[in-house]
């Protein structure tokens, strides 16, 4: 396999400088990484109720007794029904990161039956070579690792919802493949996604948000809801990253509020995954200090709403981060609240740790705790007062979390997956929110 590459093995290794080296080596040892831990993943070393398959036995009995409980080439969900039976999503034909999880499976199984150590070197070699070759193309193969172990560590999640998220990963994941070659064959290799990329970031220093605008499209008698929003993510993601196109998507903000800039590391990009500080709104200062002080941090804003099988799209999640931290921006906030419309969420924060409040008296008292649990009920009051306005805001959203609610109230459990709301379900979720408004 390595002979497959001769840009690694040749350019690099044998004829390539020092750096050139270190540079084959470290890509090499990323890829044996992860290709060793998507082995341990499916083998069950992630979680109890989550495995992957490869061929399986080849012995003709051993086999029969295998496919009773087994599909080939597929990720198992353990049922919750305690029948330790399992529903299996095949990986097959979702080229090109399928024949990487064979490998991967069929070489797990091949370690787990011999003593060879030299076979055991070559092949773990090899597979990591496969991996940094398919890496190395420019497809998303660490964000796919990332998001399948993030399934396989869920030990609380639903049985459902995790099967869901897997026929949406293995979609999305083929669907950018597809959108990455197609784009290097279209442009004959002159106009690779990460060149455009880079363009793209020169003429817009925004970030935009690939959150997909269909979040609830389906075949309708067939399903495949989760493909179909994986396919969509993968488009908006492309979308994000083409100059001209990723105009039309709405600008990322941190859970404050606050516009993601592309490639600035103490900017908003760089805010998105440490969500801890606030970076320019007035009083941030004071805020940070206390949050430091506290080691306290705020994680991003769900994308739900923290309610079931609820996914909010670009917009909607905007006008959600929005609403969190400015609900009198809202045109329904005055007659929800009765003109009591409450401050921005970062005013109600300053107001609480001002000095001569009972907030800093705790540390004296030597509860640190209970500070954390006051900024922590204020954040998830504020969660809850955007999520009210949200379905004032938009008509769907009432009609989607009342579908929920109904079908919970009449099986004791949440739908599988939801469909976009009909035309009859929007028009009395309007009606609702006209009568709660006294309109």
């Amino acid at each position: 396999m390595g002979l497959l590459m001769p840009t690694v093995l040749r350019d690099k290794i044998i004829n390539g400088s020092n750096a050139d080296r270190r540079e084959a080596g470290a890509r090499i040892a990323t890829g044996t990484g992860i290709f060793s831990t998507l082995m341990y993943m499916g083998v069950g070393g992630a979680g109890d109720n989550f495995t992957m398959t490869g061929y399986g036995p080849t012995d003709k009995q051993q086999r029969k007794t295998w496919l009773e409980n087994n599909e080939p080439y597929s990720v198992g969900i353990r049922k919750a029904d305690g029948s330790g039976k399992w529903t299996w999503t095949s990986y097959a034909r979702y080229d090109p990161f399928s024949g990487i999880l064979a490998a991967t499976m069929d070489t797990a199984a091949t370690l787990q039956h011999t003593d060879d150590m030299d076979m055991v070197d070559n092949l773990v070699l090899n597979g990591g070579i496969a991996v940094t070759r398919y890496v190395g193309t420019s497809l998303p193969m660490l964000q796919f690792v990332g998001e399948l172990i993030d399934v396989a560590g869920s030990p609380y999640e639903e049985h459902d919802s995790k099967v869901a998220r897997i026929a949406k990963l293995f979609t999305k994941q083929a669907a950018s493949a597809g959108l990455i070659v197609g784009q290097q064959v279209a442009t004959a290799g002159l106009g690779s996604q990460g060149m455009l990329a880079t363009f793209e970031r020169y003429l817009d220093p925004y970030s935009r948000d690939s959150r997909p605008e269909n979040q609830y499209d389906y075949v309708e008698g067939i399903g495949l809801q989760p493909q179909i929003r994986g396919m969509y993510e993968a488009m908006q993601y492309a979308r994000s990253r083409i100059p001209g196109l990723s105009k039309d998507l709405p600008i990322k903000r941190n859970r404050w509020y606050e516009p993601a800039m592309q490639g600035v590391p103490d900017g908003g990009a760089w805010q998105m995954f440490v969500p801890m500080r606030v970076l320019e709104k007035p009083g941030a200062n004071i805020i940070n200090q206390e949050l430091n002080k506290l080691k306290l941090g705020f994680k991003n804003l769900s994308n739900s709403m923290n309610e079931p099988k609820i996914k909010l799209t670009g917009t909607q999640y905007k006008k959600y981060t929005e609403l969190y931290n400015f609900p009198g921006n809202s045109k329904f906030a005055k007659s929800v609240f009765k003109g009591k419309v409450p401050p921005s969420v970062l005013d109600s924060m300053l107001e609480l740790i001002s000095p001569d409040g009972q907030y800093n008296k705790l540390y004296e008292q030597g509860n640190p705790a209970e500070k954390i649990k006051m900024l922590r009920a204020i954040d998830g009051r504020y969660q809850g007062i955007a999520k009210q306005l949200m379905l004032f805001e938009f008509d769907e959203l009432r009609a989607q979390v009342d579908k929920v609610a109904r079908y919970k109230n009449y099986r004791g459990r949440n739908p599988p997956m939801i469909g976009p709301a009909t035309d009859s379900q929007l028009s009395e979720a309007n009606a609702k929110n006209l009568k709660a408004l006294g309109q």
